[in-house]
């Protein structure tokens, strides 16, 4: 895990590198914001970093990453590996391998030791189509996913008729057209600058919405296993969105495990210490 998290932590140094340099802002998301509030470094039985952008903010770093990108790593998104199918990119180190048992059956361009890169959209001013915008969100996801594991649509075990029509949809509709479908659905808002963001690419889709001024408010900077990176000036609100008001507090030791499920995890040329 030492290992492991010290070339997540070179990915991340690089991504930093190129948004510093270009002056495109960013901060740190999901599990690693927490820990860099809660532990000033990783959550102890945490096993990846997480970054978020605003939109205009992604659109800039997306122009520019294909020149700025060290030898030692490589982009991953929908729009240049074919068979990723994520709404999040990826920045991976190339020599090595980070697989999950599902990841692990797919050809991808890449299975690298990566850092997860968000995007939080915006979303509607109007309470009743922000719930839509949710909705069809969650729905575009699982038309994907369920696509990428060829597995019939699924609500819970309730609503069957829908199931069904829906497996119909998945299954005879492209996966580019369900990829184009989704995005269209994850960007809808983002050219009118309201004022609430979602997390839909994230884990906290069906969280709703909060207000824009948590992120667009700028950064602060705190130290993030003895590193400066930024975080929103509004943390707190943030955390609170996504975890819950006593997010300061440890969860049950039965839930301090790993997020993903690993079958093959190779350091390569780096597991010599020299490398790093």
């Amino acid at each position: 895990m030492q290992l492991l998290r010290k070339l997540e932590l070179k990915c991340l140094q690089e991504f930093d590198r190129i948004c510093r340099k270009h002056g495109i802002p960013y901060f740190l998301g999901g599990g690693t914001l927490l820990g860099a509030i809660r532990h000033k470094g990783f959550i102890p039985w945490d096993d990846d970093i997480d970054v978020m952008m605003l939109p205009d903010a992604y659109a800039r770093f997306t122009q520019i990453v294909d020149q700025e990108l060290g030898e030692e790593f490589v982009y991953q998104s929908q729009q240049n590996d074919p068979e990723y199918y994520s709404a999040f990119d990826k920045i991976r180190l190339k020599g090595t391998v980070f697989d999950t048992y599902l990841s692990r059956q797919y050809p991808l361009k890449s299975h690298g030791i990566f850092i997860d890169i968000f995007v939080h959209d915006y979303s509607s001013n109007r309470k009743m189509m922000q719930q839509i915008h949710v909705i069809r969100t969650v729905y575009a996801k699982s038309l994907v996913l369920h696509k990428r594991h060829n597995s019939p649509m699924h609500f819970y075990g309730r609503l069957k008729l829908l199931c069904k029509a829906a497996t119909w949809y998945k299954d005879s509709t492209p996966m580019e057209t369900l990829k184009e479908r989704e995005y269209r659905i994850l960007t809808r808002y983002n050219h009118k600058h309201t004022k609430y963001l979602y997390d839909g690419r994230g884990e906290h889709t069906k969280h709703g919405v909060f207000p824009a001024w948590i992120l667009t408010d700028g950064a602060i900077y705190t130290s993030f296993e003895g590193i400066q990176f930024p975080i929103p000036k509004h943390y707190d609100e943030y955390l609170k969105f996504s975890y819950g008001e006593t997010y300061m507090e440890l969860p049950p030791e039965e839930k301090r495990i790993p997020e993903h499920d690993l079958a093959v995890l190779d350091f390569g040329i780096y597991q010599n210490k020299n490398n790093l």
